[in-house]
């Protein structure tokens, strides 16, 4: 199954697949974007032909760097200091690093 960032929709990429015996598969997929959930189902028969299945937990397509963010010298939160009298000691603060898809939201 696949879910889009920001949406509480999802959608089958693929029907169930018969795989017989094996313990992997993989396809690819054109319509996965950056910042969906793509979860996996596996569904085991029994001779009988009963079945169960099982869902993984998921994982998230992160193709995006974080956005880079200001560093500053000094121990002030914000302020970049030009000069320091100190000889032993470094102080810097920075803004905080975020993803690309947090800062423009769902």
């Amino acid at each position: 199954m696949y879910k889009a960032f920001g949406s509480s929709q999802t959608s089958q990429l693929l029907p169930f697949t018969n795989v017989n015996l094996n313990t992997r598969a993989s396809r690819t997929f054109s319509a996965v974007k950056d910042g969906g959930k793509i979860t996996v189902t596996v569904r085991a028969y029994t001779k009988a032909g009963l079945y169960s299945d099982l869902s993984s937990n998921g994982v998230i397509v992160d193709t995006s760097a974080p956005v880079v963010a200001k560093v500053y010298d000094g121990n002030v939160a914000g302020k970049d200091v030009k000069f320091a009298k100190w000889t032993n000691t470094f102080s810097a603060n920075w803004e905080r690093f975020v993803s690309d898809l947090l800062r423009q939201g769902p």
